[in-house]
């Protein structure tokens, strides 16, 4: 929590270089706010800093809920310190809560008339929520010796959660917030060159991709009701960022938008349609007027994206492990053997030169019966990315060698949560439940390991040789 208070802390500081450039007064309570979350961070995390630890599932889904909690309060901080807003602790709790959930209710009036730097913040703590600070903290987090994948799949919904882009957590929180990011700088371009002031573009372009509601005028985008352009654009960007960000990943990497007429966009694409068509036929008798169609499918993009698409868009992880992995329970045995290949070669990269030459040194020191050597580069590796569930799979393997086989057996669990369609480190289960004389957990194992690889022959051939025994015990 401390850690994360203190990532918080430096988005206070660019409401401050804002305040500056319009010659505003309020740089005083940022600069505060800033000081207090700093200091609080410092002091939560200080004591724990030479801990090395790797979250549970249940410690990353109490942060998770700790830590909103808790940003909602110190993101209330420069509402209450801003003598131009003069809000009460529960109005202003209110607005930062509204804020980072997305949600886009306010309780604040007269907003053509408050410092550009007030405006700007509110903008900046949606913006914030749509991506989850949480998501942004868990690249940070690794490098301070703390994992971060527990904490990434509490915040973050749908099976993307368990299917990570990269074969690193951190990569996947460096590539979720860059597609953000990049969906964010175009709209702001688009918003500019339709006729915004650059400070509005920016502003409403945080809120667009982050799918809220908060503006910097009262009048919200009915303020530029005379420009069909800017609403048109409002509704193209909210349709794109509330899409399945694996979907754009996939795009990016392999070059090719063949994705894009998938189950999740068309549905969700008929039941905008649908909806658009009904209420913009409805306006447009009543007020026979390009501008209220266009407000109308504002309307229904943004209701349509509330209530349904964020469910489809879950239903489905577009990433290449994900088709890899449909690939390989499909193929035949000779195309089975060619995308093993190629997803053992994504599971093999973590990211880093230095971690996979890791990785490297301790396979050959394995490969020469050098255990010892081998354990220690593994170690190294386990240490240094401790997200990197192929180094805890390989070290499961030195160990196993090593004869060392409760190690071996935490390994591999570790390595299964970060990975549970590791089948390797399924078999490795498997062949120590064989050590431990336990047929029938081994054959589950096997079991396991062949949905994920039909056509794996040492699978295949375990299972033919425990099955008499299993079913002799089973009678």
């Amino acid at each position: 929590l401390g850690l994360l208070l203190m990532v918080f802390s430096l988005t206070l500081l660019t409401p401050i270089v804002v305040a500056t450039i319009y010659d505003e007064q309020t740089y005083a309570a940022f600069f505060l706010s800033f000081a207090i979350t700093f200091s609080l961070g410092v002091l939560m995390w200080l004591p724990f800093s030479r801990q090395r630890a790797e979250l549970r599932s249940r410690d990353g889904f109490l942060i998770t809920v700790m830590f909103w909690v808790e940003l909602a309060l110190v993101g209330a901080l420069p509402f209450v310190l801003s003598e131009s807003l003069q809000l009460s602790i529960t109005d202003a709790v209110f607005e930062s809560m509204s804020g980072l959930t997305t949600t886009g209710a306010t309780v604040i009036t007269g907003l053509d008339l408050l410092p550009k730097s007030i405006l700007y913040y509110r903008q900046q703590l949606q913006w914030l929520g749509g991506i989850g600070i949480v998501v942004i903290a868990v690249a940070i987090m690794p490098m301070l010796g703390v994992g971060g994948m527990q904490l990434y799949r509490a915040e973050t919904p749908g099976p993307v959660k368990d299917n990570k882009l990269t074969p690193r957590i951190t990569e996947t929180a460096k590539a979720l917030f860059f597609i953000y990011l990049g969906l964010t700088v175009a709209c702001m371009l688009a918003y500019w060159l339709a006729g915004m002031t650059f400070f509005d573009a920016i502003g409403h372009s945080f809120s667009t991709v982050a799918i809220g509601g908060f503006s910097t005028h009262d009048a919200s985008m009915g303020y530029f009701d005379g420009n069909t352009t800017i609403v048109g654009i409002c509704v193209f960007f909210m349709i794109v960022s509330g899409l399945n960000f694996g979907l754009h990943y996939y795009a990016f990497v392999r070059k090719s938008l063949i994705l894009l007429p998938h189950q999740i966009v068309r549905h969700s694409g008929l039941e905008i349609a649908a909806h658009r068509v009904t209420l913009g036929g409805i306006m447009s008798i009543e007020h026979p007027n390009l501008k209220r169609i266009v407000a109308a499918s504002a309307v229904i993009v943004t209701f349509s994206f509330a209530l349904s698409v964020p469910l489809h868009a879950q239903e489905a992880d577009l990433t290449d492990e994900s088709a890899l992995l449909t690939a390989l329970a499909q193929a035949d045995p000779a195309e089975s053997k060619r995308v093993e290949r190629q997803l053992l070669a994504l599971w093999n990269k973590s990211g880093s030169d230095a971690m996979d030459l890791l990785l490297e040194r301790g396979r050959k020191a394995l490969a020469a019966d050098d255990t010892t050597a081998a354990i220690e580069h593994l170690t190294a590796l386990t240490d240094h990315a401790p997200d990197f569930a192929e180094g805890w799979y390989a070290r499961a393997t030195a160990y196993y060698a090593a004869g060392l086989y409760g190690p071996a057996v935490a390994d591999l669990e570790t390595a299964l949560r970060l990975n549970p369609n590791n089948y390797n480190a399924i078999i490795g289960l498997a062949a120590l439940f064989e050590t431990f004389n336990d047929p029938t957990r081994a054959y589950e194992a096997y079991q396991r390991a062949e949905a994920i690889h039909p056509n794996n022959d040492k699978v295949a051939k375990a299972l033919e040789r425990l099955k008499p025994e299993v079913e002799g015990k089973t009678l």
